[in-house]
């Protein structure tokens, strides 16, 4: 690991497909990757936290979707129910750059996870890219920009 706290995080976040957002999330032979910073007991440092996830384990703690505005979109579009049913079968948490992207333009995350995480599921790696966007449409303050 980079001496300076500093470098540390930018060696693993930097970068629109950075190392965290590389490796978090992925299939294994056991279970999906999971992995993190976090700040050391002393916050001068970080730890590379690495962990798997058992495979189809549903999250006790979260209610099944049966009626959401997501899936009415979803079935607008054309698609099935069972398609909707198979992509949030393995719904994970926000990836750390999607969680950084949005709040650097103040996005309240917080009450709206599962939200993110559901449209995260939904729409796959196409969902970093739209997140990025809009935050470069913040940045730049031309929310919604169109092309000539």
């Amino acid at each position: 690991m980079p001496p300076h706290k500093s470098v540390q995080k930018k060696t693993f976040t930097q970068n629109r497909f950075s190392i965290l957002s590389q490796l978090d999330g992925k299939e294994i032979l056991n279970g999906i990757l999971r992995v993190s910073l976090t700040d050391t007991k002393g916050a001068s440092d970080y730890n590379l936290l690495a962990w798997v996830e058992k495979d189809g384990v549903p999250s006790p703690d979260q209610p099944p979707i049966c009626n959401s505005k997501l899936l009415e979109a979803w079935r607008a579009a054309g698609r099935s129910k069972q398609a909707f049913d198979q992509r949030l079968k393995y719904i994970q948490p926000l990836s750390f750059y999607a969680r950084e992207l949005m709040e650097r333009v103040s996005v309240a995350i917080d009450g709206n996870e599962r939200f993110f995480e559901m449209a995260a599921a939904l729409l796959g790696n196409r969902f970093e890219a739209i997140v990025c966007e809009a935050k470069t449409d913040a940045v730049e303050g031309d929310p919604g920009r169109t092309k000539s």
